[in-house]
Parts: C-alpha cells; sequence; structure tokens
C-alpha cells in the first residue's frame, strides 16, 4: 500500500517571509513529490521596519526587542501575546489547509516550533524539522538564547525531531541547537530523534546531503508511524525522480534504488506479469539499470538478473531473449528518458509468454517470438506507394486547412491548456530553420540575414549542390513592435540595445540554422538523409528557402534553359507537367519528406503504440516538444485525451498520416520564402504558387540582393542601410562605379517587394512561431528599463506563451539576463488598455500574456547585518 503524502507547515525565520522561505527551500520543494510531502507556508504576524536594499518589510514571530517593532505596532515586549497571536494565526491556517503532519522551521521558526510543543498539547504533530533552532522561553531572564531552560514536557519527548545545525552559524551558535535537541532527545520506541550537522553557516541546507537527512529521518518516522518502509530517492536528480514517480504509478513497489554514489545511479525493477494483486503462477524478471552520468543523452545499460516462468523450461535463455528485446527498446529510445518504457516493455514481454496467441521457442542461444499477423496488418502491408502518396496529400490538404482556419479565427487568442496538459513556459532562445533543396539560396539567406563580421565567418556559398555539410548556426534579428508606441503620445520612443528596422520597431535577436540541403528521399538515406532531418529538431520554426528563378532540378542542380511545358500532340495544348524547377513541386516534395521523416519512425514502432495507445505520447514529444503539443494535433482530429486509449490502438496508416499532418503544423510551422525574386517570370510564378497553395503563407525575397547589400555596407562601399528598408541603399562617394549599377538593378525589386523581402520573411516566421515578447521595467510609470535607469524599455524578454510570473522571474535572475537578484516577492503589471499609467498586482502563477508584457518584479536584497555576520564568519574560520 501507497504510503500517503503529509503536510508539512513551514515557518520562516526573521527578517523572512513566506515567499522568501519558498524559495529557499526550492529544492527540497522540488523533492517533495518523491519524499511523500507537501510543503505549506503562513506569514509571521509582525513587520519590521525597512531596512537598506528593501523594498517590502519583513516578518518576525515574536519581537525581542524595541529596535525591531514597527510604528504601527504595541510596544508591548510582552512575548506570551505575540505567541498567543501567532497560535492564533497558526490554528487557522491548519483548519484552512490542514490538519498538517508535521512542522518545518529556521531560525526564529524553529524557536516558535520549541514553544508550540512546550506549551500547545492541543497540536497533534507527528515531526518537526528545526534548523538553526533554539530553546526559546516566555521567562524574560531566559528570554536571551544560550540560556538552557528546563521546559521539557511530554509533547516534546513523544514527537519525532530533526535538528539541522550549521557548524559556522554566526546568529544561532551550535551549542544552543545542541541544547534544543537534548530537549527532544529521550529514549522513547514512538519518537525519532535526530541531527544533521552540515557545514555552511545559517542558512537551511538543501543540498543533496542535508534533503537526503530529510529523507531518511522521514522514513523512520513513517516506519513508526505507518509500519512500512519507503525507499529513499532523494539523492535522484529531478528528471530522474520524475520518471520513478510515474513509474510508481504504474508499477508500484517495482523499483528499488541500489546505489546513488558513485556513478552510475543503480536502480533494480522486480517486474510481474500479474494484473492483479495476489494472482497467482505469474511470471517475474529482475532487471539492473545503471544510469550513467548525462543520461538520458547517454544510454542507460541493463542487466537481466532472471527470468522466472512456469512456461519457461531454460531460465537462461530467457534471459537473453530478454536481454535482447531490453536491447532494442534502449535503442528506440535514445536520447530520451527510457525508465517507463523499460519495466513497461518488460512486464509486455512476460505478458507475452502466457499469452496463448503468442509462441516461444526456447534453446540455450535465444527465445523468437512469433506473433501471428492480423488480417488489417496484412492488408496495411500491401499499400501500395501510389496509395500511400495519395493518404500523404490528403492528410497534408486537410491538416493545411484547418490549420489556416484555426489561425483565422483564433488570432487574439492563445490555448494554454489541452485536456489538462498545460503549455510549458520559460525563455525562449528561439531558432529559426533553413530548410530546401541545394542551391534554393539557403546559406545566402543566412549570411543576408546574420550579417556575419568578416567573410571568414560567412556560410560558404557556391554554385553547386551540399556546399553546406555541417549546420551554420548564428544570431539574427527580427522586428517587434514596442510598446512606447502606443504608451507615449509624444512619440517619444524606447531604448533598444540592438537597435532599429526602417519602420522604427525593435530589433530582437533569435538564433537562425542553416542546415544541409534536401534531396527528394532523404527520408530514406538519401542526400544527407536523416542527420539533415535530425539537425531539424531543435528548430521552433522552418522556413523553406524554395528556388523561384526555375533554374535548378529537384537534387539543386543548374538546368541550361528554364524549359516551357510541352504541347500535347492530341489536343495541341500544354501539358500540365510542372516546368524544371517549378517551386509547386518543390513544396510539395519537401513537405513529403518532412512527413515520411515522422511518419515512419513512428509506424516503425506502432504495434508497440497498438498495445499502450498513450504510448503515441512518448514517440512524438521525442521531437523536442511536450505532451501538450501532441495533444493539440490530436484535438484537431476530434480525438480527446479521455479517447486516445479507446482509439488509438485502433489506427491504421491514414489515421497515423493524418496526425503527422496537423502535428507537423503545430511543431514545425513552416513559412513559404521563395528566393530569387528578381529573376525573369518569377512574379508570375509566385501567384501561381499563392494561388495553388491558399492555405500556406508566403512571402517572395531576394536573399542574395540582401546579402550584397549587408556585405557592402560592411566594406564601407555603401551608406548604412536599415534592415526591412524599402529605400535603395546609396553608394559612398569612394565606391567604384560598378556598385552603382548593382544598386540600379535592384530598382524593380525594391519597389515591388519594398525592399528584399528577406527582413519581412524572418519577422513573418517569427510570427508563426508566436513568441511573448516582456518588458521588465522598475517603474511602472515611466516604464525605466532594469537595467540602466536612464533608459526606458530598454531590457526585453523572449518567452514562451503560457509563460508565468515566476518563469518572468527566473528568467531575470540567471544568465544572460541577471537583471535582477535577491528573493521575489511580488509582481505587478501596467494595463495596457488603459490611458493613464494604471497598475494592477499579479501572482507568481499567473500567467503573462501580451496585455500585461510591461511587468515590474520586486525583489529584497540580503540585509546588511546578515551579510555582515557572514562575512564575519568567513574572516575568523580562515585564521
Amino acid at each position: 500500500m501507497e504510503a500517503a503524502t503529509w503536510k508539512v507547515l513551514c515557518l520562516h525565520g526573521k527578517h523572512q517571509c513566506a515567499e522568501i522561505f519558498s524559495q529557499r527551500l526550492a529544492n527540497l520543494e522540488k523533492k517533495s513529490k518523491g519524499l511523500k510531502i507537501q510543503l505549506f507556508y503562513i506569514d509571521a504576524p509582525f513587520f519590521l521596519p525597512l531596512q537598506e536594499g528593501q523594498e517590502v518589510a519583513m516578518r518576525c514571530w515574536y519581537r525581542s526587542s524595541l529596535k525591531d517593532m514597527s510604528k504601527i505596532d504595541n510596544p508591548s515586549l510582552d512575548m506570551k501575546r505575540d505567541f498567543d497571536i501567532c497560535l492564533e494565526q497558526i490554528l487557522k491556517k491548519e483548519k484552512d489547509d490542514g490538519p498538517f503532519d508535521g512542522l518545518l522551521g529556521f531560525s526564529q521558526g524553529a524557536g516558535l516550533i520549541h514553544l508550540l510543543f512546550n506549551h500547545q498539547e492541543a497540536l497533534k504533530f507527528k515531526f518537526a524539522v528545526l534548523c538553526g533552532g533554539y530553546s526559546a522561553s516566555f521567562d524574560k531572564k531566559e528570554r536571551r538564547r544560550g540560556k538552557e531552560t528546563s521546559e521539557k514536557t511530554e509533547t516534546s519527548k513523544n514527537v519525532s525531531s530533526l535538528h539541522i545545525i550549521g557548524r559556522k552559524d554566526p546568529v544561532v551558535s551550535p551549542k544552543e541547537s545542541e541544547d534544543t535537541y537534548s530537549h527532544f532527545n529521550v529514549s522513547n520506541p514512538d519518537a525519532v530523534t535526530a541531527m544533521y550537522e552540515h557545514p555552511q553557516g545559517h542558512v537551511f541546507p538543501t543540498n543533496k546531503k542535508a534533503i537526503d537527512a530529510i529523507a531518511d529521518f522521514l522514513v523512520k518516522v513513517r516506519k513508526i508511524d505507518t509500519k512500512e518502509i519507503k525507499v529513499d530517492k532523494s539523492a535522484l536528480s529531478e528528471d530522474v525522480l520524475d520518471e520513478i514517480d510515474a513509474l510508481e504509478t504504474i508499477f508500484p513497489d517495482m523499483c528499488q534504488i541500489m546505489r546513488t554514489s558513485p556513478l552510475p545511479i543503480c536502480l533494480q525493477f522486480s517486474l510481474t506479469s500479474a494484473e492483479e494483486l495476489g494472482e497467482k503462477n505469474h511470471s517475474t524478471c529482475t532487471l539492473i539499470i545503471e544510469l550513467p552520468d548525462g543520461y538520458p543523452e547517454t544510454s542507460p545499460s541493463i542487466v537481466v538478473e532472471s527470468v522466472m516462468s512456469r512456461l519457461v523450461a531454460d531460465p537462461s535463455a530467457a534471459c537473453v531473449a530478454l536481454k535482447k528485446h531490453m536491447k532494442q527498446v534502449l535503442q528506440e529510445g535514445e536520447g530520451m528518458p527510457v525508465l517507463f518504457n523499460v519495466a513497461s516493455e518488460a512486464t509486455e514481454w512476460l505478458r507475452g509468454i502466457e499469452d496463448s496467441s503468442i509462441k516461444f521457442e526456447i534453446d540455450s542461444k535465444q527465445i523468437e517470438e512469433k506473433v501471428p499477423e492480423t488480417d488489417d496488418e496484412k492488408k496495411e502491408k500491401e499499400v501500395s506507394e501510389e496509395e500511400e502518396k495519395k493518404m500523404v496529400d490528403e492528410a497534408t490538404r486537410t491538416a493545411a486547412e484547418f490549420h489556416y482556419k484555426y489561425q483565422k479565427r483564433s488570432r487574439n487568442t492563445v490555448n494554454l491548456d489541452t485536456e489538462g496538459l498545460q503549455q510549458k513556459g520559460g525563455r525562449w532562445e528561439l531558432v529559426v530553420g533553413l530548410v530546401g533543396k541545394p542551391s534554393a539560396g539557403k546559406s545566402t539567406f543566412f549570411n543576408a540575414v546574420v550579417d556575419p563580421e568578416d567573410e571568414k565567418t560567412e556560410a560558404r556559398i557556391a554554385a553547386f549542390p551540399f556546399t553546406t555539410i555541417l549546420p551554420n548556426v548564428s544570431t539574427g534579428y527580427f522586428a517587434a513592435e514596442c510598446p512606447s508606441k502606443s504608451l507615449f503620445p509624444d512619440g517619444k520612443l524606447s531604448d533598444t540595445k540592438y537597435g532599429r528596422d526602417f519602420h522604427g520597431d525593435r530589433l530582437i535577436p533569435i538564433k537562425i540554422k542553416d542546415v544541409a540541403g534536401l534531396v527528394p528521399g532523404a527520408y530514406k538515406g538519401r542526400g544527407k538523409g536523416n542527420a539533415f532531418l535530425n539537425d531539424l529538431l531543435d528548430a521552433d520554426v522552418l522556413i523553406h528557402i524554395l528556388d523561384n528563378s526555375g533554374l535548378t532540378d529537384k537534387q539543386g542542380n543548374k538546368v541550361l534553359t528554364n524549359a516551357k511545358p510541352k504541347k500535347s500532340r492530341e489536343s495541341n495544348t500544354e501539358s500540365k507537367e510542372p516546368e524544371v524547377g517549378d517551386p509547386s513541386a518543390d513544396i510539395e516534395w519537401v513537405r513529403e519528406e518532412l512527413h515520411r521523416w515522422i511518419f515512419n519512425n513512428v509506424w516503425a514502432k506502432f504495434d508497440r503504440v497498438r498495445k499502450k495507445p498513450e504510448r503515441i505520447y512518448g514517440m512524438l514529444t521525442g521531437y523536442h516538444c511536450t505532451p501538450f503539443v501532441v495533444q493539440t494535433a490530436l484535438n484537431r482530429m476530434g480525438i480527446s485525451y479521455n479517447d486516445v486509449n479507446s482509439t488509438v490502438g485502433q489506427w491504421t496508416q491514414r489515421d497515423l498520416h493524418m496526425l503527422v499532418a496537423h502535428f507537423l503544423r503545430v511543431r514545425f510551422p513552416i513559412l513559404l520564402a521563395l528566393n530569387k525574386a528578381d529573376t525573369r517570370g518569377a512574379r508570375s510564378r509566385a501567384n501561381s504558387v499563392r494561388k495553388q497553395f491558399k492555405y500556406e503563407n508566403v512571402v517572395e525575397m531576394s536573399a542574395r540582393a540582401e546579402w550584397l547589400i549587408r556585405k557592402n555596407v560592411r566594406r564601407g562601399r555603401l551608406q548604412n542601410h536599415l534592415r526591412g528598408s524599402n529605400m535603395l541603399p546609396k553608394a559612398e562617394e569612394n565606391s567604384e562605379k560598378e556598385m552603382g549599377k548593382k544598386i540600379g538593378k535592384m530598382k524593380s525589386l525594391f519597389e515591388r517587394l519594398d525592399g528584399t523581402g528577406v527582413h519581412n520573411a524572418i519577422n513573418t516566421a517569427v510570427k508563426l512561431a508566436n513568441p511573448l515578447i516582456v518588458y521588465p521595467v522598475s517603474n511602472l510609470t515611466s516604464c525605466v528599463s532594469v537595467s540602466n535607469r536612464d533608459t526606458v524599455l530598454e531590457d526585453c524578454l523572449l518567452m514562451r506563451q503560457g509563460s508565468k510570473v515566476e518563469d518572468v522571474y527566473n528568467t531575470m535572475k540567471k544568465k544572460p539576463y541577471s537583471l535582477i537578484d535577491g528573493d521575489y516577492i511580488r509582481a505587478e503589471y501596467r494595463v495596457l488598455t488603459e490611458k493613464k499609467a494604471t497598475v494592477a498586482v499579479l501572482k507568481k502563477t499567473d500567467v503573462v500574456d501580451e496585455s500585461k508584457s510591461i511587468v515590474r518584479i520586486v525583489t529584497n536584497k540580503r540585509v546588511a547585518w546578515q551579510a555582515a555576520l557572514h562575512a564575519k564568519q568567513a574572516t575568523a574560520s580562515s585564521k
């Protein structure tokens, strides 16, 4: 029987608050699920005066001197009165969120726990964790810490307690904490009393060793309370812990941690074919799994210790067969978390032994599993290439039309919740991937967008296929309209770190990735094959660079002439066969390559999905996305999360093709960029593409024109030319005449496209990805920047849709931004719909959207007395 989750009330220290304490315990909070505890926080009732570096007053549980009293408080030093107020507040919290099984306190909060246990026997807590604790007293003569009190009631004797003591604590000496430990340390079989010492100062440690100590303590307390011992999982990383939590849900009590240090981590799976508790004559197996440093990128190793079954005459042969099967499971899940799949597949394998429809031939070397083909499987194997091509085309058209209509219908809304699967927010290092056949102009486009400092850092450009072998990755910029245009009627513009484009919109950096050219049959291994396709996994949106000159074939080879469509002998009319370099044909086969890349990978393993349909999520999240994205694609097919198990297992190839087509639209939005717009006939071909692909996003451009401008501005031959400008660049006086001629040839292009079209292509692609742009400020009225108080709206964060206030705070605090430090207190935003500077409050868990994009995060830095004490202690320890 699985142990119940215990509720723990956390009491912060003096000069803290509930919010700050929750941040201090963030690592413990992450491990709480594995420890089977749930943490709750409460603010102390009394405020302290503001100190230097603080914007918000901190709190305390009781006031030991007039210096700590706020002016608005009654200057009474009656500690009993303060205690009664605290007790009333704690009892109210217990009524609202309790009952609580334990208390956890730091510093003054730990002192309050001592008082609670000694003076309030109505509280029925099972245990307490005291960090930096001391023996608090109501006696004025003994109120000063360090003086031992004699208050040892039966309450403290019968409660389990863990005492965390800092050997370098400058605020509460180790001696004081040890004295408190002695108050609880009694010989009582119904109580656990433990001590953990750490080498730090006055802090609540949440490193691995500290959490191990807490976990070990809770295991012992739980053993006394429930007479059962649970596995200690606190030594594992958060990702591995999440995997084991998922395992315990489906395979309870079957995973044991054998070793966490030294690496590799060693786990033991004891699996059974039994589907119900108490089932007899079932098959079992034992697996030893070692997780190396770098898991899941580095695959684990598996040893099959035993296979026991009444149907297996040779257990050693069965071990060999199961190991072979497990090796295949690891190969299929390479680079991804596989613990759940290992347990699931091993269990299915065991059940297969007892399935009358599955025969096993056992010998000393191997076990071969023979599965009779179903009628549907035989029929699906007979699907011809032509029939499958029709399935792909039908699915692609259906998904394109749905996606187009969905975008029009929900242009101003973002779905953040799909069947309970929430879109994951956070900082977004957005990547735009460039795809297309060889010699379409991808590398030229790349150079035009990233504008390298010199020729040495440019992507290689040449007039032959596969010039690019390894991906080129660099920083480019897209433009976004700045909120200053609506905030400041006087026309005042905000400050920007990366400049503005021709239209006055601010430039924001993104990653541009140019991969090797794609050729028909890449999903079968032609050209760069799957290596190319795998290079796209970290892309968030794709720009399909199309050669709109009509002068290259599908492989990117130049043709001598742009052959006109042939006339039919019978009707004397033009045939419908596309010309040699028709971009329409390129659009179709490139889309099909991407489709088949995903489809073939999933279909090859679809027999596993038939057994357990929810595996479809794991297979598609391997393409660097979340289950939310997979469910979004399923929703477009009319399949809800609750319908997956009853429908997906019955799918045919046609159904999977439809899911892949929808998945491609959601996971890899594609912009069609018709390159070489300055060649003969390009305009006519572009109109034909728009007509044929009416549900696609299409732009025209000339990457070569933009690249020439950027390169010659860098060389000093052209005057500075803002991105997105619809004005022809001007040659410098010292430039050669030939430069003026080159610019003159661009005139018709600029008149038709309002520029080269390259900047428009990047902006359009980023809009398809739909990032959230957040502007952190230090003042919501003046919108003064956080990083520089002399600028306005200079700071800009690129976030994922669905990001919460907490995500914004973490992004601001971490590199590369490092805009703030200190502890999170609260957040506010400027209401953009109001003409006046109206401010509203945001909760830490609130989702930020475009209407709340100007945000102020309030933090408190460590106060001076804390820094001084730690510095003093560090100096003393060095002598």
